[in-house]
């Protein structure tokens, strides 16, 4: 006969079920907070940009070799699109006078046209933590803000379920102004940035849409309104960089290690 083992007192069932209880609680709370999913190795992408108000014009001073070259007004960015192949990406910047700028990443370096004059090419270290940002092999440019903590549920956008993110800026006196000095520098440091990417500096509250595989739909932050159409992998480009781009990824390199030359 089959021994049988004696019943847990009533206090232990007790006890075992409020330890499994945070466990439970936890795990659901992981399923419904869905994170924003990295770029593909392989992907492209185009983000088509809105604004409520034409104030977004305006662009900051701008720094070129040292010197302050103030700026009245700039065309809007119109849109941007986004090419990964492994190691090597490119960006083109469309603003609504017909100018384009264009970028690559090569390998841990970007270099990209300057926006004021698009002869000049700008080599940035992407390992710095003011340009990692800049990689948008990493992440979605624009949607750093997008966490499970600003997650508030399943909403249906134009007609398709997708994944809603919030958030409300509730910053203490000694956050606005850190957040400003921060934005004072980097306007200094990057205003061109800025001009190919106008949600660096926006402010306010954000919206974000994103679809079940983790893709951005949409998303709103301050004025700017920004809507992302995704290529399927078999249509993405092989990306070949001109050689001026090449050229000037070399010489920087070059410059790093004199020796090597």
């Amino acid at each position: 006969m089959t021994a049988r083992l004696p019943k847990p007192p009533p206090h232990l069932k007790r006890l075992a079920f409020a330890l499994a209880v945070p466990c439970l609680v936890s795990i659901s709370l992981a399923q419904t907070a869905p994170t924003l999913a990295s770029p593909p190795a392989r992907s492209a992408w185009v983000v088509k940009y809105k604004y409520d108000s034409p104030a977004q014009k305006k662009a900051p001073a701008t720094f070129v070799n040292g010197m302050s070259a103030p700026m009245a007004t700039l065309s809007q960015v119109k849109s941007r699109e986004f090419t990964i192949n492994d190691k090597i990406a490119r960006s083109v910047t469309r603003y609504d006078d017909g100018k384009t700028v264009t970028a690559y990443i090569l390998g841990g370096i970007g270099v990209r046209e300057n926006p004021l004059e698009t002869t000049d090419l700008i080599v940035d270290q992407l390992s710095s933590a003011l340009m990692a940002q800049s990689d948008f092999r990493r992440s979605y440019p624009g949607l750093e803000w997008v966490l499970p903590s600003h997650y508030k549920g399943i909403v249906e956008y134009k007609g398709n379920p997708c994944h809603y993110f919030q958030k409300v800026p509730t910053p203490s006196p000694a956050d606005k102004i850190a957040k400003q000095e921060s934005e004072d520098i980097n306007s200094i440091m990057s205003s061109d940035r800025a001009m190919s990417d106008p949600t660096l500096f926006s402010q306010g509250e954000g919206e974000a849409w994103i679809a079940a595989d983790g893709r951005p739909v949409a998303a709103k932050v301050g004025a700017v309104t920004s809507t992302f159409t995704h290529a399927a992998t078999e249509a993405v480009e092989t990306i070949t960089p001109p050689e001026r781009f090449v050229a000037k990824a070399q010489a920087y390199f070059d410059s790093l290690n004199p020796r090597a030359k």
